[in-house]
Parts: C-alpha cells; sequence; structure tokens
C-alpha cells in the first residue's frame, strides 16, 4: 500500500485539485438538500398538531409558505448540485482519454483488432 500512496496522492493533486471549488460547492449544496429533507419533515409535525388536531385555522398560511419555502430552497439546492456535478463529469473525458490511451491503444487492445464494431458485436451478441 505504500508504494500506491505517492500515486494516489499525485493523481489527486492532478485531477482533483482544479475542481475542488466545485466539488465544495456541490458538497454544500448537498447538505442544504438534505437538511431540507429533514425540515419537511420536522414541518409536519405543525401540520398535523396545529392545522388538523386543534383545528386553528390561522396557522395553515404560515405553515403552507413554510412548507413551500422548503420545498423551493431543496429543488434549488438539488438543480444545483445536479447540474455542477454533471458539467464536472461532462468535462472529464480528456482524464478518461489521458488515463485509459496507453491501454486502448496498445497492439492488444480489443480496438486494434477490430475496432468499435467489435466490441459491440462481441458486447450485444448472445453467444460469448
Amino acid at each position: 500500500m505504500t508504494g500506491a500512496l505517492p500515486l494516489i496522492l499525485r493523481l489527486m493533486r492532478t485531477y482533483v485539485r482544479p475542481h475542488v471549488g466545485i466539488i465544495a460547492a456541490a458538497l454544500g449544496l448537498m447538505l442544504v438538500s438534505s437538511a431540507m429533507t429533514g425540515a419537511m419533515a420536522k414541518l409536519m409535525e405543525p401540520i398535523i398538531d396545529k392545522v388538523f388536531a386543534d383545528k386553528n385555522g390561522a396557522m395553515l398560511l404560515p405553515v403552507a409558505l413554510g412548507v413551500f419555502a422548503v420545498f423551493t430552497v431543496r429543488g434549488l439546492s438539488s438543480y444545483g448540485h445536479t447540474v455542477l456535478l454533471n458539467n464536472l463529469g461532462s468535462g472529464s473525458w480528456p482524464i478518461y482519454r489521458t488515463i485509459c490511451s496507453p491501454i486502448s491503444s496498445g497492439p492488444m487492445s480489443p480496438i486494434s483488432t477490430g475496432g468499435r464494431a467489435a466490441i459491440s458485436r462481441r458486447v450485444l451478441s448472445p453467444t460469448r
């Protein structure tokens, strides 16, 4: 394991460090989204106790506005972290090519022995 640690650290410095800000923002939005999920569960208590059990109509509007605010914040934060991570992932194709290029261009690779069509036939063929 000690031989792998310098490699792991170098890969982290090379490929992760440029994206730390985006990853941190996505994690922050994930925390907000999960907190809003918990807040939604917590908002069910006043709905049941004050609006339905006590038949207090004056509490209906504040509780409804709270539910709307929680849903809005949760939706926006969920959308935000999804967009950030999808953009980050779609930009990783050059990294994939850098790492996998030696594997896919060697003399024994499936690509060099018949191309992508041969790989597709092998994957989709009912008999192996």
